[in-house]
C-alpha cells in the first residue's frame, strides 16, 4: 500500500521557484564575474559544489551549451 501525501500548492511553488531562479541567474553570474579573481564563473561555481552537485552542474552546463547565463 502506497501512501500519497496531498500537495495542493506544489505546482504553484515550483513555478515560483523557477521564476525566481530565472530572475536571479543573470545577477549571480554578473556578481561572480565582478568578484571572482583568477577563475571563470563556471570554475567558481564548480569549486563551491560537492561532488554530486558538481556532476549535476556539469551535466546541466553541457545541456545548456556551456552557457551559465541562460
Amino acid at each position: 500500500m502506497t501512501t500519497t501525501i496531498a500537495r495542493p500548492n506544489r505546482d504553484a511553488l515550483n513555478k515560483a521557484i523557477d521564476v525566481y531562479r530565472d530572475a536571479m541567474r543573470p545577477f549571480i553570474v554578473r556578481t561572480l564575474k565582478a568578484n571572482v579573481r583568477g577563475a571563470t564563473v563556471e570554475e567558481a561555481i564548480r569549486r563551491s559544489l560537492n561532488d554530486r552537485s558538481r556532476d549535476q552542474f556539469d551535466r546541466n552546463l553541457k545541456a545548456n551549451g556551456g552557457n551559465t547565463a541562460d
